[in-house]
């Protein structure tokens, strides 16, 4: 049995260290240790897993430490991540007084590295300064450098600083003076100051009034549900508080009180047994919010966590309420692992009930590959797995190449891994699976030296499998990537756009944490500088949080004024919705939702990390309007029964009958990767009208892409079809590249590199295989930035702005090649107005520098009668000047000289500009929508913006399209 457990059990609920003693008490020493090296050197095992192993072989006796110190040794040597390193010193220290100096050498390491963030380096020194005095002056320091650290996040600081006073002498007084000021800084967040009062309790009863007093006003004052936990729980350990904290915590389980906007931090309250001074009253007030009809989502999680942590008699009832749950779908499935782990400690066979359960709710040949893995993940953290349904994954060419992946390792099968290797090293970050695939006997170091090697590969995956060889050591890994200097070169750099800044700010920080004060406060310049629009703060919003990591209260007004501005655009919004607290971040989501002019996906919210999607009902009532919406288009109904299909199981085969509605390649396509139930039909479908000799040529063409996208094993007729479209001389160019690009895991990418490099082609297919070409080998980028010069020089002026555009993108010769055509263009008054406009809008956006000038050319440009070619202008300063812009747009249209066509173009681009003018632009639409003077199908334009724009015309506007369209049909 305990050999069993050992091996097989992955739920990290036993650890190997006891069952191997239970197995040495046995008599069975030998066998455990022998047991116990296998699973540590087994490298398709997770990396804490076998650490775990090499843990409990040390625990065998003397003879097995020196070599658990060996593999813990190797261990640290193998992983890039320092937290690890630091699981490794941890135990080497468990190993005994022999091995600390190993430990040592080990935390070092970790803290003389210029890469280590605060987390690891916090821990780090905390564990070094156990091993002995010796090291206290090097961790003060360290923990000196954390405590005004600009990365640190909101716990660091404190813990920090009562690290620090535990080391005594100077030490404590310097720290514990920081903490007392901490804690009287109301400016502070409630959770930053309990964790400060924690940690001044820590230092002895001198410092318990003010401690005391603090959390006291915190836990009886705030408004935060889960500070008032957390300040109760620290007055349990107070004596003359003990009494209140434990009757206040046992009033907060029942999560009456609690509004549940507070509760939408990810980060949720839990309650541990710890907490409750009578577990009989505690799970009665979990079952209060388990028994509810309609629970809050994040409460009921809570309530049945805490049911669980009360112990093991009512691990049953938990489970059985957690079954339900899972039965009412109630948890979305890109979180389902997530969810059930936080179940982690009830017993063997109740968790292989929950499997059982997410089993049986799995119509399977009516489940996307996604939602399928999905489960699977979660399966597995309860010790279970719907391994019998990977293979459908890893045939499924309409999914990721990742969860196929994915698929094909947990199925260990080298065969199928080997299949997908070419072309998964292509399209995914490799360098984290390298280890795991190799020890399922792949060879898989020949297949990632090809990917160095071969000149077809992006360099992006050339580069990961180059770090891939490096973590097998199996060539010495060369590092291409620019330098630090680099980096900080283009972090500096006026002229370079915001996005390229905000990478540049990523790269300095992953090689030098010290840098963070300068990149900081850099990054938060560009989010008050009046130079960048709002789509570019929005983005360095981005980049903020996720270097910063926490969100200071500065970050949060930022996130709301850019989520306000009624010039930021709707893809942008969406982003920034998960940067606003509580309330606001629900209020957000709502907006959004009803936003029409929105694309679906950027309306729907998302599932959170409990596996909530918030606002789901009123979710599923916008995506099913949105089937029957008259001034919804095509692309955005498939769009909508997709976003169904992936809620809920229970709406897939809605979702799949509004597909079917709908029809076409698209539609067919979303269907396919609803389940194999839809692909197998639709591949079926697509053979027989590929191989129908009197078949349609668009049906075939059809049925051909189809079949070369979606089926596990193209047929050989249908690469041949392509090879002879490929060589077919009635075959467009523009097409043909394309083809040639399709079939380059076939035949490679010479095709298209011929007809870039051929004089004779027309420019617009050259710079099409140029940009194909972009991020393949070097010489094509110098082959690219040749082509799309010339263009740039001497193409029609349509293409000239463009390809001066692309050229921006292709390294730093592209950039000054194609900054000096842009210039050429702008200057040039022979050619078209609007081909200036287009080359001055792309120079402003692409060298910040220049916007002042570009932004007078594009004013001055703006000034002529010809009513399109203004709009046009104005279009391209919009992003610059979004509020004189609106107000000019609006002069255009509403002048009843312009022609209807022009005056709904300028409507759209007024909407577009500045939310606030689409009342405006609804009364613009709705006078051109009701003239029957206006064609036909500018009416019914007009109408759907008129959908889109006004809440009062809505009614109006559907039925009018809805009679305009019947008239269409009823003279054809």
């Amino acid at each position: 049995m305990f050999t069993a457990i050992m091996t097989n059990d992955k739920s990290n609920n036993v650890h190997p260290k006891q069952c191997a003693q239970k197995l040495a008490a046995l008599g069975r020493q030998r066998d455990t240790a022998e047991l116990l090296t296998t699973c540590a050197d087994d490298r398709t095992a997770s990396w804490f897993e076998r650490l775990r192993s090499v843990e409990a072989l040390g625990t065998l006796g003397t003879r097995y430490r020196q070599s658990a110190a060996h593999r813990m040794l190797a261990l640290a040597d193998e992983t890039a991540i320092r937290a690890r390193k630091w699981f490794v010193a941890r135990a080497l220290i468990a190993l005994g007084p022999a091995f600390h100096k190993d430990a040592a050498g080990v935390l070092h390491a970790v803290l003389d590295s210029s890469t280590t963030d605060t987390n690891e380096r916090l821990w780090a020194a905390h564990t070094l300064a156990s091993l002995s005095p010796e090291h206290h002056a090097a961790v003060a320091q360290e923990l000196r450098s954390i405590i005004d650290h600009p990365l640190a996040d909101d716990w660091e600081r404190p813990l920090a600083l009562g690290r620090l006073a535990a080391l005594g002498g100077e030490h404590r007084d310097s720290a514990r003076a920081v903490l007392r000021a901490d804690l009287a800084d109301h400016r502070l967040s409630c959770d930053v100051r309990v964790r400060t009062a924690k940690e001044l309790l820590s230092l002895g009863t001198d410092c318990h009034p003010e401690a005391v007093a603090a959390l006291h006003d915190i836990a009886t004052t705030t408004y935060a549900f889960k500070s008032r936990i957390s300040a109760w729980r620290q007055l349990t350990n107070v004596g003359s508080r003990q009494q209140e904290a434990y009757a206040s915590l046992l009033d907060l389980m029942g999560l009456r009180d609690a509004d549940m906007a507070q509760l939408d931090d990810e980060r949720l309250p839990q309650f541990s047994r710890a907490d409750a001074c009578d577990v009989e009253r505690a799970a009665e007030c979990f079952r209060g919010t388990l028994r509810q009809v309609e629970p809050n989502h994040r409460a009921y999680t809570i309530a049945l966590h805490g049911l669980v942590e009360l112990g093991d008699r009512f691990h049953g009832e938990a489970a059985r309420d957690a079954i339900a749950y899972l039965r009412a779908d109630r948890v979305h499935h890109t979180e389902l692992a997530h969810w059930v782990h936080s179940l982690r400690e009830l017993a063997g066979p109740t968790k292989l009930d929950l499997a059982r359960t997410i089993e049986e709710t799995l119509p399977t040949d009516r489940l996307s590959s996604e939602q399928i893995w999905n489960a699977h993940d979660a399966m597995t953290n309860l010790g279970s797995s719907a391994q019998p349904l990977l293979l459908t994954v890893v045939q499924d060419r309409s999914t990721r190449p990742i969860t196929r992946f994915r698929a094909a390792i947990a199925l260990t099968d080298p065969t199928t891994i080997q299949n997908l290797l070419p072309e998964d090293i292509d399209s995914t970050h490799w360098h984290d699976r390298a280890s795991q695939t190799a020890a399922l006997g792949v060879d898989v170091i020949a297949a990632l030296r090809s990917a160095v090697e071969h000149p077809d590969v992006r360099q992006s995956a050339s580069d990961s499998a180059r770090v891939a060889l490096a973590a097998l050591n199996a060539d010495a890994h060369t590092d291409d990537t620019p330098p630090l200097e680099d980096w900080t070169t283009i972090l500096i750099d006026g002229r370079q756009p915001v996005s390229n800044r905000c990478v540049a700010a990523a790269k300095v920080l992953a090689t030098d944490k010290n840098q963070a004060h300068l990149t900081l406060s850099l990054i938060g310049r560009f989010l008050r500088d009046d130079l960048y629009t709002a789509a570019e703060r929005a983005h360095v919003y981005q980049s903020f949080v996720y270097l910063q990591r926490r969100q200071a209260a500065n970050v949060l007004v930022t996130s709301q004024s850019l989520f306000d501005d009624p010039t930021t655009r709707g893809v942008d919004r969406s982003q920034l919705v998960s940067g606003l607290p509580g309330v606001a971040c629900r209020e957000a989501q709502r907006t959004l939702l009803v936003d029409r002019t929105l694309p679906v996906a950027h309306r729907i919210p998302t599932a959170d990390i409990w596996g909530e999607v918030p606002l789901r009902t009123d979710v599923v009532e916008v995506l099913r309007n949105l089937f029957a919406a008259p001034e919804a288009a095509k692309s955005e109904r498939i769009d909508a029964a997709s976003q169904l299909a992936d809620l809920s199981t229970r709406y897939v085969e809605e979702a799949a009958a509004a597909l079917d509605d709908i029809g076409g390649f698209d539609a067919r396509w979303a269907q396919a990767k609803m389940g194999l139930f839809w692909r197998r039909q639709i591949l079926a479908d697509s053979l027989a009208d590929f191989q129908r000799a009197e078949a349609p040529r668009e049906v075939k063409e059809d049925a051909g892409w189809m079949l070369w996208h979606l089926a596990p094993e193209v047929p050989d007729e249908v690469v041949e079809w392509l090879r002879d479209k490929a060589k077919d001389p009635g075959t467009a160019d523009q097409e043909r590249v394309r083809v040639l690009f399709e079939l380059r895991h076939r035949d490679g990418l010479a095709g298209v590199r011929a007809m870039r490099d051929d004089e004779t082609r027309a420019f617009a297919v050259r710079w099409k295989a140029a940009v194909m070409m972009r991020d393949r080998a070097d010489d094509d980028q110098v082959a690219g930035v040749r082509v799309l010069a010339r263009i740039a020089a001497e193409g029609r002026p349509a293409l000239r702005w463009r390809a001066g555009q692309e050229l921006m993108w292709f390294g730093d010769e592209g950039r000054e090649r194609g900054a000096e055509a842009l210039l050429r263009i702008v200057e040039d008054v022979e050619l078209p107005r609007v081909v200036r406009a287009q080359a001055a809008r792309v120079m402003a956006h692409e060298r910040p520098d220049t916007r002042a000038r570009m932004v007078r050319v594009l004013d001055d440009l703006a000034e002529t009668d010809d009513r399109c070619a203004r709009r046009r202008v104005l279009e391209a300063v919009s992003e610059y000047r979004p509020y004189e812009t609106a107000v000019a747009l609006r002069e255009l249209a509403e002048d009843p000289d312009n022609s209807a066509i022009e005056r709904v173009r300028c409507a759209e681009a007024m909407a577009a500009t500045h939310r606030g003018y689409r009342e405006a632009a609804a009364m613009v639409v709705r006078e051109v929508a009701w003239d029957d003077v206006v064609a036909r199908h500018i009416r019914v334009r007009a109408a759907r913006g008129l959908a889109r724009w006004s809440d009062l015309c809505l009614r109006e506007a559907r039925r009018l399209i809805t009679e305009l369209r019947e008239g269409a049909r009823a003279v054809s």
